[in-house]
Protein backbone atom coordinates (compact mmCIF):
# COMPACT_ATOMS: atom_id res chain seq x y z
CA UNK A 1 0.00 0.00 0.00
CA UNK A 2 2.65 2.35 0.41
CA UNK A 3 6.92 2.20 -0.22
CA UNK A 4 9.86 4.40 1.35
CA UNK A 5 13.32 4.22 0.75
CA UNK A 6 15.31 5.21 3.56
CA UNK A 7 18.78 7.04 3.39
CA UNK A 8 20.76 3.93 3.26
CA UNK A 9 18.72 3.07 0.47
CA UNK A 10 16.66 -0.13 1.89
CA UNK A 11 12.89 -0.60 1.48
CA UNK A 12 10.37 0.12 3.94
CA UNK A 13 6.88 -1.27 2.93
CA UNK A 14 3.16 -0.64 4.25
CA UNK A 15 1.16 -3.66 3.76
CA UNK A 16 -2.26 -5.09 4.45
CA UNK A 17 -1.12 -7.25 7.60
CA UNK A 18 1.41 -5.06 8.84
CA UNK A 19 5.24 -3.53 7.65
CA UNK A 20 7.91 -5.42 5.64
CA UNK A 21 11.71 -3.93 5.34
CA UNK A 22 13.90 -5.12 2.66
CA UNK A 23 17.80 -4.88 2.85
CA UNK A 24 18.54 -3.81 -0.55
CA UNK A 25 22.28 -2.64 1.09
CA UNK A 26 22.71 -5.65 2.76
CA UNK A 27 25.92 -7.15 2.41
CA UNK A 28 24.83 -11.09 2.99
CA UNK A 29 22.48 -13.47 1.20
CA UNK A 30 20.68 -16.27 2.32
CA UNK A 31 21.71 -19.55 0.53
CA UNK A 32 19.39 -23.01 1.03
CA UNK A 33 17.32 -25.24 -1.13
CA UNK A 34 16.24 -22.70 -3.17
CA UNK A 35 19.58 -22.22 -4.64
CA UNK A 36 19.76 -25.84 -5.12
CA UNK A 37 22.31 -26.57 -1.99
CA UNK A 38 20.66 -28.80 0.46
CA UNK A 39 21.99 -29.69 3.90
CA UNK A 40 23.83 -27.49 6.88
CA UNK A 41 26.54 -25.44 5.44
CA UNK A 42 30.08 -26.09 7.43
CA UNK A 43 32.70 -24.86 4.94
CA UNK A 44 33.50 -22.67 1.67
CA UNK A 45 36.10 -22.47 -0.61
CA UNK A 46 37.52 -20.68 -4.24
CA UNK A 47 39.14 -23.73 -5.98
CA UNK A 48 39.96 -23.21 -9.90
CA UNK A 49 38.03 -20.11 -9.98
CA UNK A 50 35.14 -21.99 -8.88
CA UNK A 51 32.87 -21.28 -5.75
CA UNK A 52 32.75 -24.88 -3.48
CA UNK A 53 30.53 -25.39 -0.28
CA UNK A 54 30.73 -28.13 2.22
CA UNK A 55 27.37 -29.24 3.91
CA UNK A 56 26.53 -32.28 5.97
CA UNK A 57 24.85 -33.75 2.91
CA UNK A 58 28.15 -33.73 0.70
CA UNK A 59 29.57 -31.09 -2.25
CA UNK A 60 27.67 -28.62 -3.90
CA UNK A 61 29.45 -26.42 -6.52
CA UNK A 62 28.12 -22.98 -8.04
CA UNK A 63 27.14 -23.30 -12.02
CA UNK A 64 28.76 -21.92 -13.84
CA UNK A 65 26.49 -20.30 -16.12
CA UNK A 66 26.56 -15.97 -15.06
CA UNK A 67 22.63 -16.35 -15.94
CA UNK A 68 21.96 -18.60 -13.31
CA UNK A 69 22.74 -15.97 -10.49
CA UNK A 70 23.73 -17.74 -7.00
CA UNK A 71 22.20 -21.70 -8.20
CA UNK A 72 24.46 -24.32 -7.03
CA UNK A 73 24.60 -28.01 -8.15
CA UNK A 74 25.53 -30.95 -6.28
CA UNK A 75 29.52 -32.83 -7.11
CA UNK A 76 28.64 -36.63 -7.38
CA UNK A 77 30.74 -38.60 -6.06
CA UNK A 78 30.71 -38.06 -2.12
CA UNK A 79 27.70 -37.78 0.38
CA UNK A 80 27.69 -37.21 4.46
CA UNK A 81 29.45 -34.59 5.99
CA UNK A 82 32.04 -32.52 4.82
CA UNK A 83 33.99 -30.61 7.56
CA UNK A 84 36.65 -28.42 6.18
CA UNK A 85 37.80 -27.74 2.37
CA UNK A 86 41.70 -26.57 1.34
CA UNK A 87 43.15 -25.80 -1.95
CA UNK A 88 46.56 -27.06 -2.06
CA UNK A 89 49.03 -27.38 -5.02
CA UNK A 90 45.63 -27.24 -7.20
CA UNK A 91 43.94 -29.95 -5.77
CA UNK A 92 40.55 -29.60 -3.56
CA UNK A 93 41.33 -31.60 -0.19
CA UNK A 94 38.24 -32.26 1.34
CA UNK A 95 38.14 -33.05 5.34
CA UNK A 96 34.69 -35.48 6.03
CA UNK A 97 33.27 -38.04 8.36
CA UNK A 98 35.18 -40.60 6.34
CA UNK A 99 38.96 -39.44 6.43
CA UNK A 100 40.34 -37.12 3.57
CA UNK A 101 39.69 -37.01 0.12
CA UNK A 102 40.91 -35.45 -3.03
CA UNK A 103 39.24 -33.82 -5.30
CA UNK A 104 40.55 -33.14 -9.48
CA UNK A 105 39.15 -33.09 -13.02
CA UNK A 106 35.74 -34.29 -11.49
CA UNK A 107 36.95 -37.06 -9.43
CA UNK A 108 36.68 -37.89 -6.06
CA UNK A 109 39.60 -40.00 -4.81
CA UNK A 110 40.21 -41.01 -0.66
CA UNK A 111 43.55 -40.42 0.22
CA UNK A 112 43.91 -41.51 4.37
CA UNK A 113 42.46 -44.31 6.71
CA UNK A 114 41.63 -41.83 9.03
CA UNK A 115 38.09 -42.37 10.52
CA UNK A 116 37.26 -38.39 10.61
CA UNK A 117 39.18 -35.69 9.61
CA UNK A 118 38.27 -31.84 11.13
CA UNK A 119 40.72 -29.91 9.74
CA UNK A 120 44.20 -29.28 7.96
CA UNK A 121 46.91 -26.75 8.40
CA UNK A 122 49.88 -26.63 5.51
CA UNK A 123 52.98 -26.42 7.69
CA UNK A 124 54.39 -22.69 7.18
CA UNK A 125 58.29 -24.35 8.45
CA UNK A 126 56.91 -27.02 5.64
CA UNK A 127 54.67 -26.31 3.07
CA UNK A 128 54.90 -30.25 1.50
CA UNK A 129 53.51 -30.97 4.57
CA UNK A 130 50.07 -31.12 6.04
CA UNK A 131 48.66 -31.87 9.52
CA UNK A 132 44.93 -33.22 10.00
CA UNK A 133 43.28 -32.88 13.10
CA UNK A 134 40.60 -36.43 12.62
CA UNK A 135 38.48 -37.67 15.22
CA UNK A 136 41.63 -39.53 16.90
CA UNK A 137 44.65 -37.42 17.17
CA UNK A 138 46.82 -35.90 14.25
CA UNK A 139 47.68 -37.47 11.05
CA UNK A 140 50.64 -36.55 8.35
CA UNK A 141 50.48 -36.32 4.95
CA UNK A 142 53.28 -35.05 2.42
CA UNK A 143 52.90 -33.84 -0.86
CA UNK A 144 54.48 -36.31 -4.07
CA UNK A 145 55.80 -34.57 -6.80
CA UNK A 146 56.20 -37.52 -8.96
CA UNK A 147 52.38 -38.42 -8.20
CA UNK A 148 51.19 -34.67 -7.84
CA UNK A 149 49.11 -35.41 -5.13
CA UNK A 150 48.97 -35.38 -1.05
CA UNK A 151 50.17 -38.77 0.37
CA UNK A 152 48.91 -40.14 3.56
CA UNK A 153 52.18 -40.81 5.77
CA UNK A 154 51.09 -42.22 9.69
CA UNK A 155 49.02 -41.46 11.95
CA UNK A 156 51.14 -39.13 14.51
CA UNK A 157 51.59 -41.33 17.95
CA UNK A 158 51.34 -40.02 21.50
CA UNK A 159 48.42 -37.44 20.92
CA UNK A 160 44.72 -39.32 20.72
CA UNK A 161 42.30 -36.84 21.60
CA UNK A 162 39.98 -35.47 18.79
CA UNK A 163 41.94 -32.38 17.24
CA UNK A 164 38.85 -30.13 15.58
CA UNK A 165 40.62 -26.86 16.89
CA UNK A 166 44.18 -26.87 16.07
CA UNK A 167 46.39 -23.86 14.82
CA UNK A 168 50.32 -23.73 13.85
CA UNK A 169 52.81 -20.87 15.86
CA UNK A 170 55.23 -19.29 14.73
CA UNK A 171 57.63 -21.70 15.93
CA UNK A 172 55.98 -24.68 14.36
CA UNK A 173 54.53 -25.99 17.46
CA UNK A 174 50.56 -26.76 16.85
CA UNK A 175 48.12 -25.76 19.45
CA UNK A 176 45.25 -28.05 19.89
CA UNK A 177 41.72 -27.19 22.23
CA UNK A 178 39.62 -29.54 23.62
CA UNK A 179 36.82 -28.20 24.97
CA UNK A 180 35.66 -30.44 27.71
CA UNK A 181 39.37 -30.78 28.71
CA UNK A 182 41.89 -27.93 28.02
CA UNK A 183 44.72 -27.41 25.52
CA UNK A 184 47.70 -28.94 24.38
CA UNK A 185 50.88 -27.79 22.71
CA UNK A 186 52.42 -30.49 20.63
CA UNK A 187 55.85 -30.06 19.27
CA UNK A 188 56.82 -31.94 15.81
CA UNK A 189 59.87 -34.19 14.63
CA UNK A 190 59.57 -34.08 10.87
CA UNK A 191 62.86 -36.03 10.16
CA UNK A 192 61.62 -38.61 12.22
CA UNK A 193 57.64 -38.25 11.59
CA UNK A 194 56.83 -38.54 15.14
CA UNK A 195 55.56 -36.11 17.75
CA UNK A 196 58.45 -34.53 20.01
CA UNK A 197 56.47 -33.30 23.04
CA UNK A 198 52.55 -32.93 24.18
CA UNK A 199 52.59 -30.24 26.89
CA UNK A 200 48.99 -29.51 28.67
CA UNK A 201 47.75 -26.27 29.66
CA UNK A 202 45.34 -25.02 31.80
CA UNK A 203 44.62 -22.83 34.87
CA UNK A 204 47.56 -23.56 36.23
CA UNK A 205 49.69 -22.02 33.62
CA UNK A 206 48.00 -18.56 33.67
CA UNK A 207 44.63 -19.48 31.83
CA UNK A 208 41.33 -17.91 33.76
CA UNK A 209 39.79 -21.07 33.04
CA UNK A 210 40.09 -25.26 32.66
CA UNK A 211 37.24 -25.04 29.83
CA UNK A 212 36.18 -23.49 26.88
CA UNK A 213 39.47 -22.75 25.70
CA UNK A 214 39.91 -21.93 21.85
CA UNK A 215 42.47 -21.35 19.50
CA UNK A 216 42.89 -19.09 16.79
CA UNK A 217 44.72 -16.99 13.90
CA UNK A 218 44.37 -13.04 13.81
CA UNK A 219 46.59 -11.74 11.56
CA UNK A 220 49.02 -14.59 11.79
CA UNK A 221 49.47 -14.49 15.46
CA UNK A 222 47.98 -17.15 17.38
CA UNK A 223 45.74 -16.21 19.96
CA UNK A 224 43.37 -17.89 23.10
CA UNK A 225 39.63 -16.91 23.36
CA UNK A 226 38.70 -17.52 27.12
CA UNK A 227 35.20 -17.29 29.00
CA UNK A 228 37.34 -14.03 30.41
CA UNK A 229 38.50 -12.35 27.14
CA UNK A 230 41.72 -13.00 24.79
CA UNK A 231 45.08 -14.31 25.98
CA UNK A 232 48.65 -14.90 24.42
CA UNK A 233 50.93 -17.22 25.09
CA UNK A 234 54.33 -16.13 25.95
CA UNK A 235 57.49 -17.86 25.43
CA UNK A 236 60.14 -17.06 27.73
CA UNK A 237 57.61 -17.78 31.07
CA UNK A 238 55.60 -20.78 29.06
CA UNK A 239 52.43 -18.88 30.20
CA UNK A 240 49.77 -17.32 29.26
CA UNK A 241 48.85 -13.69 29.73
CA UNK A 242 45.64 -11.44 28.84
CA UNK A 243 46.36 -10.08 25.25
CA UNK A 244 46.84 -6.46 25.56
CA UNK A 245 45.70 -5.31 22.49
CA UNK A 246 42.24 -7.52 22.24
CA UNK A 247 41.75 -6.30 25.67
CA UNK A 248 41.77 -2.63 25.05
CA UNK A 249 39.43 -3.04 22.42
CA UNK A 250 36.96 -5.33 23.73
CA UNK A 251 37.97 -5.32 27.47
CA UNK A 252 38.67 -8.11 30.06
CA UNK A 253 36.34 -10.78 31.24
CA UNK A 254 34.27 -10.60 28.37
CA UNK A 255 33.19 -14.43 27.32
CA UNK A 256 34.91 -15.12 23.58
CA UNK A 257 34.24 -18.10 21.97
Amino acid sequence: LSIFRDSRDNLWLGLDNGIDYIQLESPFTTLGPASGIDGTGYAAVFHQNKLILGTNQGLFERNQNKNRGLEFQKIPGLNGQVWCLDSHNERLLIGHHNGLFSFEKGQITKISPDAGVWKLIRLSSNPDYLIAGTYTGLSLYHFSESNQNWEFIKQLEGFDESARVLEEDKDGNIWVSHVYKGLYKISLDLQNFEISSVKFYNSNNGLPDDLRINVGKIREEVVFATPKGIYRYETASDSFLAHESFTEIIGADVVVD
